[in-house]
């Protein structure tokens, strides 16, 4: 248990046209408090654990304070990890909630902030209601994964962060409103060869919908690593960043689409161990509108003496883009506020 006490302070203002020095209240007394529980168990450490915690602000009730912060927030949540077979396999999860309470202009405050964007137009699962004096949301996600093993491992997860789902009283939150699913395999091989040490090959894919299913992103990726015999490592990365519809861009406006995004890049460097260590990148990307991206880079660094490291690291890179502004329109629809 962790609790803190923060007391009132005060400025100094000064009206130059009446000559009088006022005292106005610019952080009012706050109590916060976390309780935390947490139990291991079992030959493979599984755990077992759950929080709570509080934020109580006290603030008169003329305070213009209130129009910018809670008065009140609480928060809680559970979890457990499961692990097996030697901690081969593991089940992780988790659930929590949010209620936070205050002045309805702070609650407006919350409803329009860049975590949820409830006054966008083209949202149908909530809505922006300034008569609000209080916002409720939660959270709960499940992942399995395999984390040792000869060749095969894997891992997949599912979440969701509710769009009221608000921790930035005592914790940090930078956006709510999504659902999740992701995965990812690998195949590797430890064994040494006749002319390499191990290699890797992984496929990762990502995707999260709004709470009105819309696509706000998804990305198939796949990764693939070889360690030569003198300890050289190539490494090779390409994915794509399919289409979605991208609910923050217009900040409060209607979801606009974001177009696919293909990308390779391939490096090579030698032993990291070796006193002259160098390395190459190549990097090729191309998007939906045919626009390119290329980027060289590389690495080179020597030790002439124990006391000196010296290093270089050239870089180029050619972007284009392909969209630009040109002008507006007044033959938009109601979702564009009648512009475009």
């Amino acid at each position: 248990v962790l609790t803190a006490v923060t007391g009132q302070e005060n400025a100094r203002l000064f009206d130059a046209g009446t000559a009088v020095f006022t005292d106005t209240l610019v952080a009012p007394t706050t109590v916060y408090g976390v309780g935390r529980v947490s139990r291991q168990f079992g030959p493979n450490q599984s755990r077992v654990g759950a929080i709570l915690t509080g934020v109580r602000r006290n603030m008169p009730d003329d305070s213009p304070l209130r129009r910018i912060m809670n008065d009140r927030a609480v928060t809680g949540g559970a979890d457990f990890q499961l692990r097996f077979k030697g901690n081969a396999y593991q089940l992780a999860g988790w659930t929590g909630f949010s209620h936070v309470m205050g002045d309805s202009l702070q609650i407006a405050n919350l409803q329009q902030s860049s975590a949820r964007y409830y006054q966008r137009p083209d949202a149908e699962s909530y809505h922006f209601d300034p008569s609000r004096t209080s916002l409720t949301g939660y959270v709960a996600g499940v992942d399995f994964s395999k984390n040792t093993g000869k060749h095969w491992l894997f891992g997949t997860f599912v979440g969701l962060e509710s769009p009221g789902f608000e921790t930035n009283d005592i914790g940090r939150l930078s956006t709510s409103d999504g659902i999740n699913a992701c995965g990812s395999l690998t195949y590797r091989e430890t064994q040494p060869r006749s002319f390499y040490r191990s290699y890797y090959t992984r496929f990762d894919s990502c995707e999260e919908r709004n709470y009105d299913m819309d696509p706000q992103f998804h990305f198939l990726q796949m990764d693939a690593g070889l360690t030569l015999k003198n300890y050289w490592n190539l490494s090779l990365t390409t994915w794509r960043d399919f289409r979605g519809l991208d609910s923050r861009l217009t900040r409060g406006g209607p979801n606009v689409g974001s177009p696919f995004y293909d990308v390779g890049i391939m490096g090579l460097s030698n032993r990291s161990s070796a006193k002259t260590r160098w390395s190459g990148r190549v990097y090729y990307g191309k998007d939906d509108f045919g626009a390119i991206t290329n980027r060289l880079s590389g690495f080179l660094a020597f030790k002439p003496s124990t006391q000196w490291d010296l290093s270089i690291s050239p870089n180029f890179l050619r972007a284009q883009t392909g969209r630009q502004y040109v002008m507006g329109r007044a033959d938009g629809g109601p979702a564009t506020f009648g512009s475009q």
